[in-house]
């Protein structure tokens, strides 16, 4: 197997552990945070989706990681946090 193949494998496997994760995660519990000051459901999808932004645009761009990751987050944490 090549390096590519394990890699999309690997993205594959991901892809599915995470969809497994949030299939109860309905329109209902959407705004539901385990206890004050945490990522809603919402938040948490949005934050997994930016993660993966940034790890993307780290790894493949001459400048490597220049951005913080607590930066790259802060849209999708609410206005008091």
């Amino acid at each position: 197997m090549s390096l590519s193949q394990s890699a999309v494998g690997q993205i594959a496997a991901a892809q599915e552990y995470f969809n497994r994760s949030t299939r109860s995660l309905t329109e209902p519990l959407s705004g539901y945070a385990p206890s004050e000051g945490m990522f809603t459901a919402t938040q948490q999808v949005a934050h997994v989706a930016q993660t993966v932004e940034w790890f993307i645009e780290g790894a493949f761009r001459a400048e490597g990681f220049g951005r913080i990751l607590a930066l790259f987050n802060a849209p999708i944490w609410p206005s008091s946090h």
